[in-house]
């Protein structure tokens, strides 16, 4: 992960939904590579950004089983802004999200996220979906492939 960080200090780092859920439902599997990327969010080192879908797609299964402490603290991750930078869906990022699903084959909540994560500049994109592959501005990482030394 080191020479991940090292790459990307300085940059826009796109987290998915899943990245979220692991960290508040403690999914220690995925530890080794989400612990190091939000602590240099934390610090400053990299600029951690999502998209407000991430915000409504985290909040379905807490709000469903009532678990208001779940749901304050993806408000507090997210809502807030800080320390996570939330993009706005807007009209260009439905557009963008059209092209890429026309272009790629993906699920319309995933193109929704790559053009957000292509809106806000970023250059890597942190995610557990293995349907999702790099695009030329941008780099996928996926976290399975991160824990058998892929990163």
């Amino acid at each position: 992960m080191e020479d991940v960080l090292s790459h990307y200090r300085g940059s826009r780092v796109y987290f998915d939904t899943n990245c979220f859920i692991y960290v508040v439902e403690g999914v220690e599997r995925y530890r080794p590579v989400l612990e190091p990327l939000m602590n240099a969010v934390a610090m400053g080192d990299i600029t951690g950004v999502t998209g407000e879908i991430t915000l409504a797609e985290v909040l379905v299964k807490p709000l469903r089983d009532q678990l208001a402490q779940q749901v304050l603290l993806y408000k507090q991750m997210l809502a807030d802004r800080q320390p996570f930078m939330l993009v706005p869906i807007t009209q260009a990022t439905w557009e963008s999200a059209a092209s890429l699903r026309a272009r790629l084959s993906v699920r319309l909540p995933d193109a929704v996220h790559l053009a957000a994560a292509r809106q806000a500049g970023c250059h890597l994109f942190v995610t557990n979906d293995a349907a999702l592959r790099s695009l030329p501005e941008m780099e996928i990482l996926h976290l399975e492939t991160a824990l058998s030394g892929g990163a």
